[in-house]
């Protein structure tokens, strides 16, 4: 029968995760990124191991070629007829059979319910009380002409908990077998290998060795070496332990034993009787193995064993899996590829070869001409330092052309630079675009190989037109930014004004117009004699309050405070003018420059390849972190 949908519960389910609610798999959600990422088709992944963990069966797969018995040894382990597809002629075993105690059905169904829409399963029911917590699954021949026996073979080898390989002494070396077990994903404790019907190597006594002690032991010790060679060749572990030298249809001495007379033509030992012992040592030493797999097979485990058994197989399918993404995108050389394309000693080799030490101070120049005049940024040096001065300020509100006009003429003559016109990266004979282009074109050059890994042109870099507008309207703003840093550079050298200063301006315009004539016609009242006298005195401090003399004060204020006002607005003529002359500035301008062209050209040119190494670098390091997952908990 093919299985059908599960109920919700059964007596084999459990708590810890249920296959229903089972979330997408990190690694395939990573190998679905970087398959989009890279454009290319995602890898075959063989996961499932996190689905086993929603029940407490153990779920056995006899993987095996045609012929090589597979169906015996089910019966023999079962100890009854439970499979009754011995008879493997044709194309063998087509579809996967699973044979499962009847009280742990619900179980199975649960568990291969979503496998089975691919692949159909089928199920037979048994009361074999010594499999009632072990699923036998007979998986299809994976050696067969029937490609789609293989590829049912690799759906459903993820759900597995453990395999028994089995093979004979003419399949131990078979290509096919070595292929595929490469792709079976298991925690190597949780591989067994059986070597059945090793009966037919005993077609006679010349199998023995002529002479020495143990016979039997060494007969059996040199098959097994036979065998753990072949499968060290194909990558199973050598360990003794895990493999099995059986005859699975002859499981018990007697049945060999008798086997061996067939075998030799002798049912009364007459004609081999001194090779008898040895035989019934060799047929105890196979039971001997049988009884050993049947008790690796069908032992009881408890549910944190189980648990320990497939989380086991968990990190092991990670673990391979890792490595097949590594593999399958290149993830390590594409990184250090990467990293040479975006390393910053490469995007400064690419400025330098598109944007030359002449075409920059050629751009610093033409920047420098586009800042306002001297005569303005002084003005506005003079402006920021009048905040101080309140008195002065005001001054230089109702006269301010007079103070800037007699500055000039105190300032020494210097080199006031002359203003540009015309587009400011236009230097040297090419336009902005046209470097921006060379710069693009040997990227593609450089890292051609890179490019066609990525899938990626042109089309992987920012169009140059934009790039080029979005560089001009940056200088644009640098060039407001210097002159903001120009004014705020000389502003902080200069020292605020000290008190007295601040009483000296007031001083000033409160002792001309009025302090200075009335006190002089105090002074005069004083030492005047007679009611003349005192009476010139009084005239002239009424005198000293009159428009005339209060306009003549405030005259000579207005002559102090100019000067006072030239010699400031001088002063920052000078500074602004060594500002723009001192070397320092011009590298200043350099280093601003090529910080500008490193961010708006190299790094928007070089923006994706930086993107893709981030992507791919965390994606690196996850893979490394579950490639060195241990082997159990």
């Amino acid at each position: 029968m093919s299985i059908a949908d599960p109920l919700q519960s059964h007596p084999f389910r459990s708590d810890r995760l249920q296959p229903d609610r089972l979330q997408p798999d990190p690694l395939n959600i990573l190998n679905l990124r970087l398959a989009e990422l890279l454009r290319e088709r995602p890898a075959d992944l063989s996961l499932g191991a996190a689905r086993a963990l929603g029940d407490d069966l153990v779920f056995c797969g006899m993987l095996g070629g045609k012929d090589v018995g597979k169906s015996t040894l089910i019966n023999s382990l079962a100890d009854r007829i439970i499979s009754a597809d011995e008879a493997e002629v044709g194309e063998g075993t087509s579809r996967p059979m699973a044979y499962v105690h009847e009280a742990a059905k619900l179980a199975l169904l649960s568990r291969l319910n979503e496998l089975s829409r691919e692949a159909p399963i089928d199920v037979a029911t048994h009361a074999a009380d010594a499999l009632r917590n072990v699923v036998l699954i007979d998986l299809p021949d994976f050696d067969s002409d029937f490609r789609d026996h293989h590829d049912t073979v690799r759906r459903i080898a993820p759900l597995l908990d453990r395999v028994l390989w089995v093979v004979t002494p003419r399949k131990v070396g078979d290509r096919a077998w070595i292929e595929l077990f490469r792709k079976v994903i298991k925690d190597p404790a949780n591989v067994h290998c059986v070597l059945n019907k090793i009966d037919e190597l005993l077609t006679d006594a010349d199998a023995f060795p002529t002479s020495g002690g143990d016979r039997a032991e060494a007969f059996m010790q040199a098959q097994r070496e036979w065998v753990l060679g072949a499968l060290k060749r194909a990558g199973l572990s050598g360990d003794v332990d895990d493999h099995f030298l059986i005859a699975a249809r002859f499981p018990t001495e007697e049945t060999l034993l008798a086997r061996v007379q067939w075998l030799w033509d002798d049912p009364q030992w007459t004609r081999f009787q001194e090779d008898r012992e040895t035989a019934a040592r060799v047929a105890a030493l196979v039971s001997s193995e049988f009884r050993r797999l049947r008790q690796c097979v069908l032992r009881t485990v408890s549910r944190d064993d189980v648990l320990h058994l497939k989380q086991a197989n968990q990190r092991r399918e990670r673990r391979v899996s890792a490595v097949v993404l590594r593999e399958h995108y290149d993830l390590d050389r594409l990184t250090i590829l990467l990293g040479d394309v975006t390393r910053s000693s490469y995007r400064d080799e690419l400025c330098d070869d598109a944007f030359d030490d002449a075409y920059l101070r050629e751009v610093v120049t033409r920047w420098t001409g586009r800042m306002r005049g001297d005569s303005l940024l002084a003005e506005d040096v003079l402006v920021r330092r009048l905040a101080d001065w309140p008195l002065l300020g005001a001054a230089y509100g109702l006269l301010g052309w007079l103070p800037r006009w007699l500055g000039h003429r105190l300032a020494p003559t210097g080199a006031a630079s002359a203003a540009t016109s015309g587009e400011v990266f236009k230097a040297c004979g090419a336009s902005l675009e046209e470097r921006i282009a060379a710069m693009r074109s040997r990227l593609a050059t450089d890292h051609a190989a890179l490019l066609t890994r990525l899938h990626a042109g042109d089309a992987a870099s920012p169009e140059i037109r934009p790039m080029a507008d979005e560089l001009r309207r940056a200088g644009e703003e640098l060039t407001l930014d210097c002159e903001s840093r120009l004014i705020e550079s000389i502003s902080a050298e200069t020292p605020p004004p000290r008190a007295w200063m601040q009483v000296a301006a007031w001083c000033v315009i409160l002792w001309f117009p009025l302090a200075q004539p009335i006190l002089e016609g105090v002074l005069h009242t004083m030492s005047a004699q007679g009611a003349a006298g005192t009476a010139a005195g009084l005239y002239q401090i009424v005198a000293a309050l009159g428009a005339v003399k209060l306009l003549s004060g405030l005259l000579a204020v207005c002559v102090i405070y100019v000067v006072a006002l030239a010699m400031m607005y001088a002063r920052s003529l000078r500074a602004v003018r060594r500002w723009r002359n001192d070397p320092a500035r011009a590298s200043e301008a350099l280093a601003i420059l090529r910080a500008l062209l490193d961010v708006q050209v190299a790094g928007k040119l070089l923006k994706p390849f930086a993107e893709k190494l981030a992507v791919l670098t965390a994606a690196l390091e996850e893979l490394r972190t579950l490639e060195k997952l241990p082997n159990a908990a």
